[in-house]
Formats: C-alpha cells, sequence, structure tokens
C-alpha cells in the first residue's frame, strides 16, 4: 500500500490545498474524529469552493473501499471498473488503514509475473498451454494455439465453456501486453459457439484489436480448430494504467 495521507471531515478546504502541495497529491480520504472513512474528497471537489468551508460539505461520502484481505486481482477489478486512481484501506469497523493506488496494483501483477508460482492452479495449468502461433494475416492482432485434452472437456467430450472462455480471456490479456505493452483485467466475454469443439482438437485463437483506449480495449476474437471456425468472441478488457 501507498504512503496514507488523510484529512478529518471538519478540516477545511484550505488544509487540503496544503496538504495537496506538500505531498503533491490531488485525491484524499476523509476521515471523522474516531478514524473512520467517511469520504473522498478531490480537486474537483474543492474548485471554486472558499478556504474556510469545511471537507464534509464537499466531499464525496460512502466511498468505495477495500479490505486488506482483498485479493489484489479484485481490487483491481474494482478501481478499472469505476475507474478509480485510489481507493481506502478500511477495518470492518471502517476505519482507516492505508490506501492503495493503481500504481500499486501494476506493480503487484508485474512482480507476480516474473516470480515462479509455488502451486499452479487448474487455471494456471490451462492457460501456461496456449502457446504463441505463427501469425499468417495482418488482420489479426495475433495468434496462439493448444490441443484439446481430456482434462478441458465436459461429460459430452467437447470443450467446456468455461476452459474455453478463459483461454480466449487469456489470449486477449496476453495479446494487449505483448503486442501493446498494457496490462488488462476482463470486464466482459461474449463467447458463441459455432460448432462443438472435440477432444484433440488443434485449437487456434486469433485476437483482432477493435478499439484501445486509456481505460479499456475491444477485442474481436475467432477460433478454429482444425482450420474451421468453431467459435466467435467479443472481449472487453479494462486497462491498467500506470499513473
Amino acid at each position: 500500500m501507498a504512503d496514507t495521507y488523510s484529512l478529518l471531515a471538519t478540516e477545511t478546504v484550505g488544509d487540503y490545498k496544503q496538504l495537496s502541495a506538500a505531498v503533491n497529491m490531488s485525491r484524499f480520504p476523509v476521515v471523522n474524529e474516531h478514524g473512520r472513512l467517511v469520504g473522498i474528497v478531490t480537486i474537483k471537489d474543492i474548485l471554486d469552493k472558499p478556504t474556510t468551508m469545511q471537507l464534509d460539505k464537499v466531499m464525496t461520502k460512502n466511498p468505495s473501499s477495500v479490505k486488506k484481505y482483498m485479493s489484489v486481482a479484485s481490487v483491481g477489478h474494482s478501481m478499472t471498473w469505476n475507474s478509480l486512481e485510489m481507493m481506502p484501506v478500511v477495518a470492518d469497523n471502517l476505519e482507516l488503514e492505508g490506501i492503495i493506488t493503481r500504481q500499486d496494483v501494476m506493480a503487484n501483477m508485474q512482480t507476480a509475473q516474473r516470480q515462479p508460482q509455488v502451486a499452479e492452479t487448474f487455471y494456471d495449468q490451462i492457460v501456461e498451454l496456449i502457446q504463441p502461433d505463427d501469425l499468417d494475416s495482418e488482420f489479426y492482432s495475433a495468434a496462439y494455439q493448444f490441443e484439446v485434452s481430456p482434462q478441458m472437456t465436459n461429460n459430452l467430450g467437447t470443450i467446456s465453456f468455461g476452459v474455453l472462455s478463459e483461454t480466449v480471456s487469456a489470449a486477449c490479456q496476453r495479446m494487449l501486453q505483448t503486442q501493446y505493452k498494457r496490462h488488462s483485467m476482463i470486464e466482459q466475454v461474449n463467447l458463441h459457439y459455432l460448432r462443438l469443439i472435440q477432444i484433440e482438437s488443434q485449437i487456434k485463437i486469433l485476437p483482432r484489436l477493435l478499439d484501445i483506449g486509456r481505460r479499456s480495449a475491444k477485442v474481436d476474437v475467432d477460433i478454429y480448430a482444425n482450420h474451421v471456425m468453431v467459435a466467435k468472441a467479443i472481449v472487453t478488457c479494462q486497462i491498467l494504467e500506470r499513473g
């Protein structure tokens, strides 16, 4: 977590400006006399307000917050979904314990990628099977391939919807990271089967970037099995940025 600076609800716009200038930050949690979170104040809240006005008159009340035991992935999703640069970290009684910033989330993600995993999850095992493939068309942004193994299938012997959705999501995230140097989190996956995908099929995932901005990216994905299109997807990703 980042260094924590906060303001009391009874302090003033002038106090905000003084702290903001001292620490070069523009967003602060606001607490009551018991140290419990009651609001967030930003530069937009205090524009054109007199320096003597109390912060409880201009702050955003009941702000989004997170707990220390929440995962970085969950926190990052909340931040990107709500377009937040910082979130307060609170105890169960709302006592302020710290803040977490978008930079913190990014640093954690990059560190985790560089470190070997002690124990892999089933998701990790599935995603590791996805390998870069030769890209033979300028229409797509990247290409990935894998073979449908027995553990990927349902009781009908076809690839499960969840596994295909996860592999498509992972391919889009990997494409954004390798081709565009952007870390991302999946917001939505619209996946449609065109044909059943059988065990031992050679799958090729072909993502094509439709749009990318500061906060989000949209990717069109074609999925082929043995050179036949078997599924289509539109994936919306939330971009995690520094700053």
